[in-house]
């Protein structure tokens, strides 16, 4: 019968070495990534959204509804640049898809919204909206993130003072 002792004492090595060898690769990780390090940082950017990419997806052929108002279902795409609210400069873009919830109030549920910000990653975030004025301004909890937004919480607003006449006025909150 061959000695067991000698392999009990190998597979020992090669655990310890490869659990050191991952603890290592988790610290260069945290390092790597400073959102990781630093649990309670938060910061916030404040972008605006000329309307230039927008369109309207009337279902109304597909239901039967014949409103001029609008329908139930009925969607807007859009793929608009996003400027820094402060130097007016183009800084990344705003991808969404909003679908009509209600008509009497231009409700619409948008899932899935994308801020993409060139050079630091993209920003994901559910907004409900109402597409008139008079509705109070809202906060949407952010979904989803990648780049320098990986694994990071918050919420978009829309300030209730903007004074941005050409679409959309954004402050983005990201909490760590």
């Amino acid at each position: 019968m061959p000695p067991t002792q000698p392999i009990r004492a190998l597979r020992w090595g090669v655990l310890v070495a490869g659990l050191a060898s991952l603890g290592l690769a988790l610290v260069a990780c945290t390092s790597a990534n400073p959102s990781a390090s630093t649990p309670n940082e938060s910061q916030t950017i404040h972008v605006l959204e000329p309307a230039k990419n927008v369109t309207v997806v009337p279902v109304g052929s597909l239901t039967g509804c014949t409103s001029t108002a609008g329908c139930q279902g009925d969607y807007v795409l859009g793929d608009d640049p996003l400027l820094d609210a402060t130097t007016r400069q183009e800084i990344g873009r705003l991808l969404f898809e909003c679908f009509r919830v209600d008509v009497g109030s231009s409700l619409f549920h948008c899932p899935g919204n994308t801020i993409a910000l060139a050079g630091r990653g993209q920003i994901v975030y559910t907004e409900d909206v109402h597409f008139v004025s008079g509705y109070p301004a809202d906060s949407w909890p952010i979904t989803g993130g990648t780049g320098e937004f990986l694994g990071a919480t918050g919420f978009v607003t829309s300030p209730a003072n903007s004074t941005y006449p050409d679409g959309g006025d954004f402050v983005i909150t990201i909490m760590r």
